[in-house]
């Protein structure tokens, strides 16, 4: 209990805390598909109305509840034995497999209980009191001069969310107010600014309201260095596009040194700029066509991952997961990305130009007229074919990159974007490869 109340960074009221199932009606404990980190989707019913939370653990904490769960609750069923009959049959129970309720007994109340719910006092047949869980806050940590009681520790993770965390990452309006909500309380009473008590998470899409939660505790998460891996938006971590080579395995290969060291910019980005783009290309009504699209189109466009493969049937969507991350970056105004994109083949050329170029959401040249001429201060995506992208003109053009649009433009707001390989199986069945 311990644990999870600290995990998620996020605090809970204690009936929250008390009322954790991992199986049965009541369950509110599930493991994330992807990363396998464990999700408590939590409520609290506050002024007659009840809004799920989702707070996302860490992946130690995540490891010890699942072993908790599989191996020591288990030997601790073991241990009680069939016959183990203290819990008692109590209105917030959904008894479920017996047609009769009233006739369930102890004993099988017991079972259910315990193949149900987390944090249980076998001794005396009852969830975990608040007095047990209070006793040990007066002990732990043990070396600090003051213990907090529950509320205390609450208003105190409110206040390192707002004023620790969240300060250190570039979020938006939105993930600011999830913050607020994620503490039980309306944005007016975190804030106390009336214009934006309307947000809710039910305003957004439920992906979006999802990907804003998981985010919030990954910036706790990342802010407690708890795990490495994990990523967010982080002014003192890497760009999403910074790819720093190796310069021993180099060696005197400069001119390639500099090319990699290219850098995408570090302008705020939002999740809403996504969505915005998928409004732009498809219309009011779009929507990604699953969780794991949106999360993937997500990683791409804020993360500080450097390189992402993506690999999915024909049909998924895989052009779109880059498509809206460019558009996004060309709606910036107060900056110019510039981004390459490399097929295999010249007869793929001019299809995915008209393509990506469909809607006026992105100025498309080809990769040629960059080689040849360099940029031209408009275009948003150059596309071309991989004997391009190996090309030495090529190379030569990024390498100078910095010098060339400095003395060109006058500015430095020209900044490189991504580089993208489309089909990219086919790369090692070539020369250029």
């Amino acid at each position: 209990m311990w644990m999870i109340h600290f995990a998620v960074g996020y605090p809970y009221r204690y009936p929250e805390l008390q009322l954790l199932a991992f199986a049965g009606p009541q369950r509110n404990v599930y493991v994330d598909d992807t990363t396998r980190r464990i999700q408590l989707y939590t409520d609290y019913n506050k002024n007659g109305s009840s809004e799920p939370r989702l707070k996302t653990l860490d992946g130690l904490t995540s490891d010890y509840l699942f072993y908790f769960v599989t191996v020591l609750r288990q030997m601790q069923i073991c241990a009680l034995g069939n016959s183990y009959h203290a819990f008692k049959n109590d209105p917030w129970m959904d008894v479920v497999g017996f047609e009769d309720p009233d006739q369930v007994t102890n004993r099988d109340t017991s079972r259910i209980v315990l193949y149900s719910y987390l944090f249980l006092n076998t001794a005396k047949g009852c969830l975990v009191e608040y007095a047990t869980f209070r006793q040990y806050m007066r002990e732990l940590p043990k070396n600090a001069p003051q213990k907090l009681n529950f509320r205390e520790m609450r208003q105190g993770l409110i206040a390192l969310g707002r004023h620790c965390v969240d300060s250190r990452f570039e979020i938006d309006l939105y993930e600011s107010a999830t913050s607020e909500l994620m503490a039980n309380h309306s944005v007016q009473t975190g804030r106390n600014i009336y214009g934006v008590d309307s947000f809710s998470l039910t305003s957004v899409s439920g992906t979006t309201a999802t990907l804003l939660q998981e985010r919030a505790s990954e910036r706790w998460i990342q802010w407690l260095g708890l795990e490495s891996d994990y990523h967010c938006s982080s002014s003192s971590t890497r760009n999403a596009g910074d790819v720093v080579a190796d310069e021993a395995s180099l060696g005197h290969h400069q001119k390639n040194l500099r090319v990699l060291r290219k850098k995408r910019p570090r302008e705020p980005k939002s999740t809403n700029d996504i969505l915005v783009a998928g409004q732009k290309l498809f219309g009011s009504s779009f929507e990604f066509r699953d969780l794991h699209q949106l999360r993937l189109c997500y990683e791409i466009y804020m993360a500080d991952t450097p390189s992402v493969a993506v690999q999915a049937s024909p049909g998924y969507g895989k052009t779109e997961l880059f498509h809206l991350p460019l558009i996004a970056l060309a709606s910036k105004s107060d900056v110019k990305y510039v981004s390459f994109l490399f097929v295999p083949y010249t007869v793929l050329l001019a299809n995915c130009m008209i393509r990506l170029g469909r809607g006026g959401c992105l100025n498309v040249a080809p990769v040629r007229n960059f080689i040849e001429e360099g940029y031209d201060g408009v275009t948003d995506l150059y596309v071309g074919i991989y004997d391009d992208l190996a090309s030495d003109n090529f190379t030569d053009r990024i390498a100078a990159w910095d010098d060339i649009v400095g003395c060109t433009f006058r500015t430095n707001n020209v900044k490189l974007g991504y580089l993208i390989v489309d089909e990219f199986h086919n790369l090692e069945t070539e020369v250029y490869r």
